[in-house]
């Protein structure tokens, strides 16, 4: 029997399930607004792949054209016109043609893609005069903690198992 017909608008490529990253939806912008050009077809496993190592948000903004005549917003006439696009994956990117399922840092380097800054490193706690980020977090066994003294609040210092100051305890 004959395959089914495609729906209406054609088939869509599938659903993207990974999460984006920051990083991932900065670049997809870029490419999108630097001119770059991503060939793919629905049916397209690398394709797929491609798009699912942006991560769903930035697979959105990715300047994508659907190259199967029964893709869903198909440009099959585009993609036929462009003699460089022989396998999909294919990236257009500063006017030279990419074929295979590109790595982001490849796809960065070749469009010439500066991440955001880095978010600023950890700053002590605002009005606590605590730095957490400057020190080494301390360790102890399970009997080396701080006991609370048994005469109430103002009562003396805190003991540990031995019965002097738990080290770390004052």
């Amino acid at each position: 029997p004959p395959p089914p017909p495609p729906p209406p608008g054609g088939f869509k490529p599938p659903e993207v399930e990974t999460v984006s990253t920051s990083y991932t939806v900065a670049l997809a912008k870029h490419l999108r607004s630097s001119g770059a050009v991503f060939y793919g077809a629905h049916w397209c496993r690398f394709c797929g792949l491609q798009r699912s190592l942006f991560g769903r948000e930035a697979a959105r903004q990715l300047p994508y054209v659907e190259c199967a005549a029964d893709g869903f917003g198909s440009e099959a006439t585009r993609c036929r016109a462009a003699p460089e696009v022989r396998a999909y994956p294919s990236w257009s990117i500063g006017g030279k043609f990419y074929s295979g399922y590109l790595p982001l840092q490849e796809l960065a380097k070749l469009s010439g893609f500066m991440p955001p800054a880095a978010p600023p490193a950890a700053t002590p706690a605002e009005g606590l005069g605590i730095d957490f980020g400057s020190a080494p977090p301390v360790q102890r066994a399970a009997d080396e903690g701080c006991e609370l003294p048994s005469r109430g609040v103002d009562g003396g210092a805190a003991a540990g198992p031995g019965g002097g100051a738990a080290p770390g305890c004052k």
